[in-house]
């Protein structure tokens, strides 16, 4: 009877086989570590075989045994190799190896049959266990899962079974980030999962099978699939592309607009217009089991027969065009559901857009401007004009001090936009049109002056700079002086103001921005910055008189003495030449701090003199 070579036979044939390594190698000078280390995990590796279970063929006990990887030596068997011979050969090269299951002197030691193999190896009772992998039946990937499927709140369960390994095997799961799966699944180390999701979606897992030290990996995908239709709604399109304006209709009949602002009662359409219209049906779960569109062809009709309806199969809604005025209702059926959507077929109300009647808006000289006056309603297309506050319309090609200036109104669009240099308070109103419709919107708007860049100063014989003569800067911050009153006033350029000496000069001072706008008021209040006046002469008596807002200067010495205005970040200068001699004698008085003129604001007293006027109009032509 031929057997395999016993386990405990093959060990010791490795371990002599290593001895003799040792040997060899002591002779010849090389080191032993390594070999030793590397023969012990080549036989402890070789040891390892597949464990079967074998029946005799009288029916007896199987007979567990080991298949060999490779023979071995068991090294207990021969304490003392022989390090310069082949164990297995003599001298003279004749073959002394036992045959299997003969001893050394040739007695046949084969257990008897029924009887256990006796065991040889003196460290080890049993064979070694098994290194076997772990698979499972289906193949799969994370690109290419397994897909089970399951209704929204029907029950899911399923036992995942793997195979192989060294021992019982235990089961994860790892739910994919992006869902909150605990919320509709349980699972444990069993490989059981099972849940009731009612969400519809797409759920991916990981399962994992190992034995503690194999692992398997099994990917899997539950689709959740709507339940049976319940509920069902409407969405409705004033465009075929989908864009606003659109609302959905509930199946109680309520009209929600898509751009909020509350329930209303109809939808809306002009006549000879259209509305595109698509089911939304819905499980007991919310679940829409076709979205926006239709699951099947469904079935629309018109209150009124003139309407025109037209099913498009690529899209799955229905066109329905109006032809005559009035209410009417749409009955949409789908899955077995049906609705009634309310429409009103009317010329929609023109309405600007927001609930104030007016709009208050505030700018600042040079300072670029634009306003959007939108609308709803109405019947394309809408035109928009402009009207002054008493209602006549206004040119808007031509400039006029009723609205602000370089503002122009875009007659299609609605938007005023444009980059105001004048400061001022200007009412006036934007109307819009539609057909036959009209409706108004007034706009207040306030243009504020930008910020000082000079200071427009004026200098005269008395506080309320009335009279023939009168100075002031023209273009280029060049003196310049005025002569005459209102329409006939003239100019001319000097280079300083002549005065006798120990008379005096008042001066009044505004600061202006860019465009000549009065960065402070006209008419200022107590507690408002006053102008500062110096002059170059330490003697020259300056005294600011509060109540008409003017500065007096005395010259009580002769010479040119060169004035300095500052306010508000600003400053202008000139000369006044101071020539010897007594004071006028023209008749006027010396200012007394009585204001003998009466309550005159100095602005209206440079309309009386033509000054203001004056160079207002010489700084715009040269501005």
């Amino acid at each position: 009877m031929k057997q395999s070579t016993p386990p405990a036979l093959r060990r010791t044939a490795a371990f002599g086989a290593t001895v003799a390594l040792v040997a060899v190698s002591s002779v010849i000078g090389i080191g032993t570590t390594a070999a030793v280390a590397d023969t012990a995990e080549t036989s402890a590796t070789s040891t390892s075989g597949a464990a079967t279970t074998a029946t005799t063929g009288d029916g007896t006990a199987p007979t567990t045994v080991v298949e060999p990887a490779a023979p071995t030596t068991d090294p207990a068997t021969d304490a003392t190799p022989t390090p310069t011979a082949d164990p297995a050969d003599t001298a003279d090269g004749t073959d002394v190896t036992p045959a299997a299951g003969d001893t050394a002197d040739g007695t046949d030691s084969t257990p008897a049959a029924g009887t256990p193999a006796e065991s040889t190896d003196p460290t080890s009772d049993a064979a070694p266990a098994a290194d076997a992998a772990v698979t499972w039946d289906q193949p799969s990937s994370r690109t290419n899962r397994i897909v089970y499927t399951v209704t929204a709140g029907s029950d899911f369960s399923h036992q995942f079974v793997a195979h192989g390994g060294d021992g019982p095997l235990e089961y994860g799961f790892a739910p994919s980030i992006g869902f909150d799966a605990l919320k509709w699944f349980s699972w444990g180390d069993d490989g059981l999962l099972s849940g009731k999701p009612t969400v519809v979606g797409a759920y991916d897992f990981d399962v994992l099978a190992t034995d503690t030290r194999n692992t398997a990996t099994q990917y899997v995908r539950i689709i959740v699939e709507p339940g049976a239709a319940e509920t069902i709604g409407a969405q409705v399109y004033s465009h075929e592309d989908g864009h606003n304006p659109s609302w959905f209709v509930s199946a109680g009949g309520d009209v929600d607009p898509s751009g909020g602002g509350g329930l209303v009662t109809a939808v809306p359409v002009a006549p000879g217009g259209s509305l595109w219209t698509s089911a939304a049906v819905f499980d007991h779960y919310s679940n829409p089991l076709n979205g926006p569109e239709m699951p099947s062809e469904s079935v629309l009709t018109s209150s009124d027969p003139d309407d025109v309806l037209v099913w498009n199969a690529d899209t799955n809604t229905w066109k329905t065009t109006f032809t005559a005025r009035g209410d009417r209702t749409l009955t949409l059926t789908s899955e077995g559901l049906t609705m009634t959507i309310p429409v009103s077929v009317e010329d929609p109300t023109l309405a600007f857009v927001g609930s104030p009647t007016s709009n208050d808006v505030r700018t600042t000289a040079g300072k670029a401007f634009s306003e959007q006056f939108g609308t709803t309603g109405g019947i394309e297309p809408v035109r928009y004009s402009l009207q002054y506050s008493d209602g006549s319309e206004a040119d808007p090609t031509h400039a006029d001090a009723r609205i602000p200036d370089h503002l122009t109104l875009d007659r299609e669009t609605g938007v005023l936009s444009g980059t105001p240099t004048i400061a001022g308070d200007y009412r006036f109103a934007v109307v819009a049109t539609s057909g036959t419709q009209t409706v108004r919107r007034e706009v207040h708007v306030v243009v504020t002056p930008g910020a000082t860049t000079h200071l427009q100063t004026f200098i005269g014989p008395n506080p309320q700079l009335l009279g023939n003569t009168t100075w002031g800067y023209g273009p280029g911050d060049q003196l310049i002086r005025i002569d005459g009153t209102g329409e006939s006033a003239t100019h001319e350029d000097v280079d300083s103001i002549p005065v006798r000496q120990g008379d005096s000069l008042y001066v009044k001072t505004t600061p202006m921005d860019a465009w000549g706008n009065a960065t402070a008021p006209v008419e200022p209040a107590p507690g408002d910055p006053a102008p500062k006046v110096t002059s170059s002469i330490g003697s020259d008596q300056v005294t600011f008189l509060p109540s008409v807002w003017s500065t007096q200067i005395r010259f009580p010495h002769a010479s040119v003495h060169t004035i300095t205005v500052a306010l508000d970040g600003a400053t202008s200068t000139f000369d006044v030449s101071v020539t010897p001699g007594s004071s006028s004698s023209d008749g006027s008085l010396a200012y007394t701090g009585a204001d003998e003129s009466g309550p005159l604001a100095w602005a209206l007293g440079l309309l009386a003199s033509g000054a203001g006027l004056l160079v207002w109009r010489l700084r715009r032509r040269h501005g």
